[in-house]
């Protein structure tokens, strides 16, 4: 690791110096730091391509890029009191680089916003299943939820009907593949009680998996877009709402995991 006399000066060169040393302190606990980088990218909820650039120190570090970061290296990484206080300046340049970058925020960054930023993207979905108390939002995500309630006023995602009470706003944000699989994930792991899977009428699960014809792939498809049109209209209807908040959520793809077979069944 560098010493602090070879530190640069600028912000900037500062936050590179520290992201790819942090980043090396991570990869120091793995055999296999090529395994270990994929997994940290996993863990991170960075691409291996970001922390490759982390590491050649060949760019300024993106809003995004520190959050994600150091929201799990501070999970794994037991500070010592001298560190905690080096690490102070990390945490206000963090919190500066992200509020500036919220606060240049136009419509089209919406959508790279929320696929950065899983706390973003709980407060957007917590917006959509009715009132939502400033409060309630203090309470769960601290000083940085606020910052999120106050862009997503400044952008219209969500609106204040009443004094720090807010609901969902008349602009809505483009979600791609990466958003959706994002959010799917996060639903599940965060909200399916396993356990109450086993009572009747709590809750439901399931999956399948099964070799089949493109023909019934399509056949598949067709049907799973009609039940998707159905709960969209029964979540949608006025007579409906009420104040349990639930969550559906349905994927369908091919399993790329097991390869594919060929006509003898023979893995390839």
């Amino acid at each position: 690791m560098q010493n602090d006399l070879d530190r640069p000066l600028s912000e900037k060169e500062f936050l590179r110096w520290r992201l790819a040393s942090d980043l090396e302190r991570l990869l120091g606990t793995y055999r296999n730091r090529e395994i270990g980088l994929r997994l940290l990218a996993e863990k991170t909820n960075l691409s291996e391509k970001t922390l490759k650039r982390v590491q050649a120190r060949n760019s300024d570090p993106h809003a995004n890029t520190l959050r994600s970061f150091y929201q799990y290296f501070f999970k794994v990484i037991q500070l010592s009191g001298e560190e905690e206080v080096e690490y102070q300046q990390i945490h206000s340049i963090v919190e500066k680089e992200t509020v500036s970058f919220h606060s240049k925020s136009t419509d089209d960054d919406l959508s790279k916003v929320m696929a950065g930023d899983p706390i973003f993207r709980q407060i957007f979905l917590r917006s959509r299943t009715g009132l939502m108390l400033r409060s309630e939002i203090e309470r769960s995500y601290g000083l940085y939820g606020l910052k999120i309630v106050d862009l997503m006023l400044k952008q219209d995602v969500i609106i204040e009907v009443d004094k720090h009470v807010y609901k969902e706003g008349p602009v809505s944000i483009n979600k791609n593949g990466e958003i959706i699989k994002k959010v799917i994930v996060e639903l599940i792991e965060a909200n399916l009680d396993a356990e109450a899977l086993n009572e009747r009428g709590v809750n439901t699960a399931f999956y399948a998996v099964e070799g089949i014809t493109p023909a019934a792939r399509e056949q598949l498809l067709t049907k799973i877009d009609e039940i998707k049109q159905e709960i969209f209209k029964l979540m949608s209807d006025p007579d409906a709402k009420g104040e349990e908040r639930i969550f559906v959520a349905m994927a369908m793809d091919t399993l790329q995991s097991f390869g594919t077979s060929n006509s003898k069944g023979e893995l390839q």
